[in-house]
């Protein structure tokens, strides 16, 4: 990343005032009608990088630089995503990362990938990959199959298997059972209830869940060398969300959203999820 220097005439106050004014254009707030951009400079390490939006979330994403290194994060709020380094990409599966981008031919990816406009209840994925010397662009709508970003998809989930690794318990105590996915599994339909409960629920200071209330189910993120992010969802609505660094944010979510979640558990191939 090229450093920005004040010209000598323009005093170092009004000079800052001016980096942040251009800070805060890039990073529009977001709306339901247009996810924000990703900042396009200073990525001259980048090899991959690919951005999940809710539409009134700051949605998760990660990235692979050159080197190897991995990033990422997941935020219940939009504005500029806070990344958290994770395990590096071993050598053989960073060779397999790029050579799933060197099979992607310069020019053939389109923009955008999907109807417009998308689903009303997220966002667009946003994906940059290296592709020869250029960082290509390229919005995907949900559900939308691009077989060659899958297959890139595909080798930096191999690559990082066991980062990718996530437990679903669905029900509580001696009920509870317990659903170990494998890192190879499409998790399509464990996103579909995570970015269901993103997009949903008011913020609560009251973490405790009401008298009677039953746990339905809670997705454990389990990631090497950093404490297990988990997730729980109770039949009285309430969200509680435990961060790796150890605090707690809770969410209350409608009767129907409930309803909606139950049914996308019943839905599930376990099966499918959990074969090694």
């Amino acid at each position: 990343m090229r450093a920005a220097h004040a010209h000598p005439a323009v005093p170092v106050f009004a000079a800052l005032l001016t980096l942040a004014a251009a800070a805060c254009a890039k990073e529009q707030p977001m709306t339901p009608e247009a996810p924000p951009v990703p900042d396009l400079t200073g990525d001259a390490d980048l090899l991959v990088e690919v951005r999940a939006y809710g539409h009134f979330t700051g949605g998760s994403g990660y990235r692979v630089l050159a080197d190897g290194s991995h990033d990422s994060y997941r935020s219940d709020r939009p504005g500029v995503p806070e990344w958290k380094a994770g395990q590096p990409l071993p050598v053989e599966g960073l060779a397999r990362v790029r050579a799933a981008l060197a099979a992607i031919q310069p020019g053939t990816l389109q923009s955008r990938y999907g109807p417009d406009p998308g689903p009303t209840d997220r966002g667009d994925t946003v994906w940059r990959v290296r592709v020869g010397d250029a960082l290509v662009r390229a919005e995907v709508v949900p559900g939308t199959a691009v077989p060659a970003l899958d297959a890139v998809a595909d080798a930096i989930r191999d690559a990082l298997a066991a980062e990718f690794s996530m437990v679903l318990i669905v029900g509580e105590g001696e009920a509870a059972v317990r659903h170990e996915i494998s890192p190879s599994a499409d998790t399509a339909p464990v996103d579909a209830v995570v970015n269901a409960l993103i997009g949903s629920g008011e913020e609560i200071s009251h973490c405790t869940p009401a008298s009677g209330a039953a746990r339905i189910a809670a997705i454990v993120w389990k990631n090497p060398g950093v404490p297990d992010e988990r997730q729980e969802l109770w039949d009285d609505g309430l969200e509680v969300w435990h961060t790796g660094d150890g605090s707690t944010s809770c969410k209350r979510h409608p009767a129907s959203l409930v309803a909606s979640v139950r049914g996308q558990l019943a839905a599930i191939d376990w099966a499918a999820l959990t074969s090694r």
